[in-house]
């Protein structure tokens, strides 16, 4: 799209000649006609050029602007279209413009030709096409600008699309329009095997870390100066199998218990668990069963 420019800034011209001062007039139409030719003219150019530029560049923006809000129209209508849909069912006598949600993928169907099929919409391209998916874009996302992508309705419920390109809300962040940031986390906790003795990560946020296996491990949280996890940092530690779990810090991370106070190094019995979560800066808070 062309971009706008600033206009010139005009030069004043010379003394007009006044027909009446014959001892001033030659020199001063001199003098005008010199400025009209090497400044006033090339400046007036200038001027009229950048006013065609900005009026171009004027005009791609309102046609510009008339496509996006064609394309935001067509988007709301597919979108309200698409939640209304009913859950696609075989039984059906389907009118042609009639829609329906795929049980399969989620996504919402129009119906092409009347009748009633067994066939699925999302597998069935003869008598159901796809209603196009809605974009829609939000302030922030992880620091940047991205886009959502809602593909169709499930039940009257938009569906997240997770595909390549789409950006994951899990472990993310949400901006409101007033510029509040939120981090976005899991309805529950999911459980992450804890197969081997290792490093706290950052992918551990919110996990339930079980150990199953009879050898005996350690969890070591490392300083910040090493891995510097956010203020808040959680995790919950399940020790379901036979043998001990420590949970070590190292360097000048510490591990508070609970209600003693006491720091160091904390040993998880078999059958015990533990919720351990970051205080301050180096500074981490473990309590649970079975803790020593």
């Amino acid at each position: 799209m062309t971009s706008p420019v600033v206009p010139p800034t005009m030069t004043a011209p010379p003394p007009a000649p006044d027909r009446a001062n014959r001892n001033t007039f030659s020199q001063l139409a001199t003098d005008l006609a010199a400025f009209n030719k090497n400044t006033g003219v090339p400046e007036m150019q200038l001027a009229i050029d950048s006013a065609h530029t900005n009026a171009v560049s004027a005009y791609e923006s309102a046609v510009n602007a008339d496509s996006r809000a064609t394309a935001a129209e067509a988007s709301l209508q597919a979108a309200l279209l698409a939640l209304a849909a009913p859950k696609w069912n075989a039984a059906t006598n389907y009118a042609v413009g009639d829609t329906a949600w795929s049980p399969i993928n989620g996504l919402s169907y129009r119906r092409l030709i009347a009748g009633t099929t067994a066939t699925d919409p999302s597998a069935d391209a003869t008598n159901w096409v796809v209603i196009p998916q809605t974009d829609f874009r939000t302030a922030a996302i992880a620091g940047a600008n991205r886009w959502l992508r809602f593909s169709g309705s499930n039940g009257g419920n938009p569906v997240l699309d997770s595909t390549a390109g789409a950006p994951q809300i899990n472990g993310g962040v949400v901006q409101h329009y007033s510029g509040v940031v939120q981090e976005l986390g899991y309805l529950d906790m999911p459980i992450q095997s804890l197969s081997s003795s290792r490093n706290l990560a950052a992918a551990d946020r919110s996990m339930a870390l079980c150990k199953t296996s009879a050898s005996v491990y350690t969890l070591t949280i490392q300083q910040d100066a090493t891995l510097n996890l956010p203020i808040g940092f959680a995790f919950r530690v399940v020790n379901d199998s036979s043998t001990a779990l420590n949970i070590a810090p190292s360097g000048s991370a510490s591990l508070v218990r609970a209600l003693t106070g006491s720091t160091g190094s904390r040993t998880v019995a078999a059958g015990g668990e533990a919720m351990v979560q970051k205080l301050a800066a180096n500074r981490w808070r473990i309590s649970g069963m079975g803790l020593t």
